[in-house]
């Protein structure tokens, strides 16, 4: 996601609207070792190693390739299906939860619970998952903030850590209806 999401910033940078272009030499160079990979993989999460050689890859393009590529890119992941996302985002959490409790020790937190917000709730996306925190006395938003970069790189995702006086009041009471134990 990483790799999408890096370049959908070059994208929306742009000025006018993108225009797809099919490139013989993207195609080529980059979209036929991706679909390699991926039927390798189909059924995998990709592995670090995969992601880190696709970047590699990209970085060799040219700026008309990368935009061309991130235009690809950015249509295969609006197809995913936001119910499968979340899923594949619960199972995740649920197979770090170790880990993700070893972190919120670390910087003063407990209590963690995990909501979604659809957007029709108030949510940014349909895929996004955050966590609801208690930060013990002492820990602040340096604390907050690590706990933050800790979990979405363990986890590999964006994602927000909130505190409950943080949650806006228009939606604090759903937010804590639905924010379930980690």
């Amino acid at each position: 996601m990483k790799f999408v999401h890096f370049f959908s910033i070059s994208v929306k940078l742009e000025a006018e609207p993108l225009e797809f272009v099919p490139s013989l030499k993207l195609e080529t160079r980059v979209m036929t070792p991706i679909a390699s990979l991926w039927s390798q993989r189909s059924h995998q999460l990709m592995s670090k190693n995969t992601l880190q050689t696709l970047i590699q890859q990209a970085e060799k393009l040219t700026p008309d390739e990368k935009l061309s590529l991130a235009a690809q890119l950015e249509a295969i992941a609006l197809e995913v299906d936001p119910e499968v996302v979340l899923r594949s985002r619960r199972a995740k959490i649920q197979a770090c939860k170790q880990e993700i409790l070893e972190l919120a020790a670390k910087y003063g937190a407990d209590r963690l619970r995990i909501f979604h917000l659809s957007v029709s709730e108030g949510g940014v996306r349909d895929t996004e998952v955050n966590f609801l925190v208690n930060l013990k006395p002492g820990s602040g938003l340096l604390e907050q903030g690590g706990l933050l970069m800790d979990l979405r790189e363990l986890l590999g995702f964006e994602l927000y850590v909130f505190t409950e006086d943080e949650l806006k009041e228009r939606y604090r009471e759903l937010i804590l209806n639905k924010a379930l134990p980690l």
